[in-house]
C-alpha cells in the first residue's frame, strides 16, 4: 500500500527527528512517503530531514487563527499523488507498534459504507462526549473488533483521498470572529472538519484504543492555555 504521512512541525526539532524515523523504520511492506510542513520554525531542521521518501514544504500559519490555512495547503499538497491512504500526524507524537497496520486493517475493517475517517487517538479529556457534531458516541464492533463512532475527528486521523474529495481538499474557513470572546479557544480546524463531513452524511471512527501517543501530554506550540487545562493523555 502506499501511505502518505503529512506532519505540520514547528520549534520542535527532537520530537520531529524521531518521529519521521519511526515512520520510515515501520513501513514494512507498504510505500511511507512522509510530507514534512515547516510552519516557520526558527531553526530549519526540517530541511535536514528531507530525502528519497521525506518532502519538506514551508508553510507559516500565523498561529491557531490561520491554522486552517495551513491543513488546506497540506491537503492540495498530496492531491493526485496516488496514495491508497492518508495518515495526519502531530510532530510530538510516538507512534506504537505495528502502527501502520493496525491504523490501516482498523480503517478497512469497518465495512460501514459511509465510512471517511478513523481517528487513532482517544484522549481522555475528550472521550464519550459529543464533540462537535452533537452525536453521542456509541460502541460499535465490526470484524470482532470494537471501534466509537464518534461523529468527529481532530489532526490525528487515517483515510483515503475519498474524504479530501468530499472536502474539495480544503478546510471550510474559519472567521475571526471564533476567537472575539475567547481567545484560548483551539484552532476549530477539527471542528470545521467534522461538521462538514457529518453534513455530507459521512461516518467517523475512533479505534477503541490509541496505537500513537503524545510525548509531552501537558505541552502544546499552538494551545497553551487549553492543553495545561486539558493535557493530551491517550486512552
Amino acid at each position: 500500500m502506499k501511505v502518505r504521512c503529512i506532519i505540520n512541525t514547528f520549534n520542535r526539532p527532537k520530537e520531529c527527528k524521531a518521529l519521521v524515523g519511526q515512520l520510515m523504520s515501520q513501513g514494512g511492506g507498504h510505500s511511507v512517503r512522509v510530507l514534512l510542513n515547516d510552519d516557520g520554525s526558527s531553526v530549519p531542521y526540517a530541511k535536514e530531514l528531507k530525502g528519497r521518501n521525506v518532502d519538506v514544504v514551508t508553510h507559516r500559519n500565523h498561529g491557531k487563527r490561520r491554522y486552517w490555512e495551513l491543513v488546506t495547503k497540506t491537503f492540495q499538497q498530496v492531491r493526485g499523488d496516488g496514495s491508497d491512504f492518508l495518515i495526519y500526524l502531530s510532530d510530538d507524537m510516538t507512534i506504537g507498534k505495528d502502527f501502520f497496520s493496525q491504523a490501516i486493517e482498523g480503517f478497512n475493517r469497518i465495512t460501514d459504507r459511509g465510512k471517511i475517517c478513523l481517528s487513532y487517538i482517544i484522549l481522555k479529556s475528550s472521550f464519550g462526549r459529543p464533540n462537535w457534531t452533537g452525536v453521542k458516541p456509541r460502541e460499535i464492533v465490526y470484524g470482532g473488533f470494537k471501534y466509537h463512532y464518534t461523529q468527529w475527528t481532530d489532526m490525528a486521523f487515517i483515510c483515503t483521498h475519498k474524504m479530501l474529495q468530499a472536502l474539495d481538499y480544503r478546510v471550510p474557513s474559519i472567521p475571526l470572529s471564533r476567537w472575539a470572546k475567547d481567545p484560548t479557544l483551539g484552532s476549530g480546524v477539527g471542528r470545521a472538519i467534522s461538521q462538514a463531513l457529518v453534513s455530507k452524511k459521512y461516518s467517523l471512527y475512533h479505534l477503541s484504543k490509541s496505537i500513537a501517543t503524545f510525548k509531552n501530554p501537558s505541552e502544546s506550540k499552538m494551545n497553551k492555555e487549553s492543553r495545561k487545562e486539558y493535557p493530551a493523555i491517550t486512552l
